[in-house]
């Protein structure tokens, strides 16, 4: 959840209006409340305006989540108290048991998906064999920053990527994402500082590519900083190794067709579409899915915005023989009009050492 002044009159009109459905569930406990049925039916209609309120109100999706979310993790533990207090004094005790245990369950929720996980960041190590490299080769992988303003969080993982001495690094799109622009350049300028203080660099490269968040002056970010910016779908040959950096509407073409290479290949770019084309590479790299953000217990994740299998949405996928995919977590999480949580789905950083094969 988030209260920005440009968000602040959605969402002081959205809590009026979850107060009146919180005022006519309560008015259906209190006239019917020694049916349990009549619980059920008060947090139904508790539940369905306040979607409806967020679908009339939201500009687009992620905001009709988020003032949703408002209603689920605020609305939902009141609701659901008054639904155990009135359960109670109609000496319903398993009902009113039943309800309390809910709202303690949304509550613990709601702390762990806003104020938790979103900055209990997972560093991941990964291992991928060749025949193709005489030496090892360490690939940092810094996907969806996505932050709208410069934190210690931030600071600490350029840091931690250069703890952790990498030979080249991936950046796969998706670095600011603030709503207003004044807040997006004054973002973009701390980011730039805390690229600087971290001395964020590789002896074979820093490589970014655009991902959504970005505009089309997106490469402004990394002018005169050892990074370079890819805009078009370009290869480089780096010694050891081939790189391709994609564009963003070649990263999401499920049909691109790539030129093999001798060399150990690795091809990135924001979307994991590309992947379904089976490219002629060693690894491929991508970003974007935040591994669904939320998952749910025996589900996954719950959206991914992709193409691919959703068992290909986050982590290491060996898609061929021949072939090893990356999907990143990502670093931040989806910013703007959407809520700003985590649930089952920490923040990643991914390390992946290339071994010789013996």
């Amino acid at each position: 959840m988030v209260f920005e002044p440009e968000h602040a009159g959605g969402i002081l009109f959205y809590f009026a209006c979850t107060l009146s459905a919180l005022g006519a569930a309560s008015y259906i406990f209190h006239k019917f409340g020694k049916w349990p049925l009549a619980y059920l039916a008060g947090l139904f209609l508790y539940g369905a305006e306040c979607l409806i309120f967020a679908w009339k109100l939201a500009q687009d999706a992620f905001e009709i989540m988020d003032l949703a979310a408002y209603g689920v993790f605020i609305g939902g533990p009141l609701i659901l108290s008054s639904a155990a207090c009135l359960a109670r004094k109609h000496k319903l005790t398993i009902t009113s048991n039943f309800y309390f245990f809910l709202a303690l369950l949304v509550v613990a929720i709601g702390v762990d998906a806003f104020f938790i996980e979103p900055h209990l960041l997972q560093t991941t190590y990964l291992t991928v064999e060749t025949s193709k490299l005489e030496r090892p080769i360490k690939i940092a992988v810094i996907s969806d920053i996505q932050m709208d303003s410069v934190s210690d969080y931030e600071r600490g993982v350029l840091n931690k990527v250069m703890a952790e001495k990498p030979d080249l690094i991936l950046m796969p799109g998706d670095y600011v994402q603030c709503l207003s622009a004044k807040r997006q350049l004054e973002t973009v300028k701390g980011f730039r500082e805390i690229i600087t203080q971290s001395g964020l660099k590789a002896p074979l490269g820093a490589y970014a590519v655009r991902g959504n968040c970005e505009t089309d002056e997106w490469m402004e970010i990394f002018d005169h900083l050892p990074i370079t910016a890819m805009p078009q779908t370009e290869t480089l040959d780096l010694g050891p190794l081939m790189l391709t950096g994609l564009s963003f509407k070649d990263s999401f073409n499920p049909r691109i067709k790539l030129a093999p290479q001798k060399k150990f290949y690795i091809v990135f770019g924001h979307g994991p579409d590309f992947s379904l084309a089976y490219p002629p590479a060693d690894l491929l790299v991508a970003g974007h899915t935040h591994g669904g953000q939320v998952r749910l217990p025996g589900l996954g994740p719950v959206i991914t915005l992709c193409r691919v299998p959703r068992a290909w949405a986050a982590g290491m996928t060996q898609i061929s023989p021949t072939t090893t995919l990356v999907v990143s977590r990502g670093i931040g999480m989806e910013r703007r009009y959407a809520p700003r949580l985590r649930f089952l789905c920490r923040p990643q950083l991914i390390f992946i050492t290339v071994k010789p094969q013996h």
